[in-house]
């Protein structure tokens, strides 16, 4: 079995901000320093984990994140009704301070649909995709930068982000 596992230590400046009733805007900066233990994955995958590959390894990312989130739900702790949509935008590069370049954008929306006149049974339909493309002298993204699925909002009956890397 081909495995892998990352410990990460993490630091982020994080801001964000209102800007009118239902758009908001956030924004990071991340340094994040990782210890990679392929197990083996590596022999398999070596190109999708670019300069880092065939021993356990420290890796340091960093990356500025902007984003922007219309909220048109009507409750923002428990919704029954309304909908909600993001867009993030990350790049990760060495003049950041990291060892990798890389961008990111995701996407996502989730509709509310109240299925009782009390509100208390809701309909939830949610959707996220993304695209993450290394650039520059980075030949793959860092194994924990690529997209995972698992836990309770993706794949049920696994621990978050223990399926893939895609």
């Amino acid at each position: 079995r081909r495995t892998y596992g990352v410990r990460r230590h993490q630091v982020a400046l994080v801001g964000n901000r209102d800007i009118g009733r239902a758009w908001h805007f956030v924004g990071d900066y991340k340094v994040a320093l990782r210890w990679l233990d392929n197990k083996g994955y590596s022999e398999v995958h070596s190109l999708d984990l670019g300069d880092k590959t065939g021993r356990d390894d420290t890796m340091r990312t960093a990356e500025v994140n902007m984003g922007f989130v219309l909220d048109r739900r009507d409750d923002r702790f428990n919704p029954s009704n309304g909908w909600l949509a993001r867009l993030n935008a990350a790049v990760g590069h060495r003049n950041l301070g990291g060892e990798f370049d890389y961008m990111r954008v995701t996407g996502g929306g989730v509709i509310y649909q109240s299925l009782s006149r009390s509100e208390k049974v809701a309909a939830i339909l949610s959707i996220r995709g993304g695209i993450a493309q290394p650039f520059g002298e980075t030949l793959g993204l860092p194994v924990d930068e690529r997209f995972h699925v698992g836990g309770t909002n993706s794949l049920r009956g696994y621990r978050e982000e223990s399926v893939g890397p895609v």
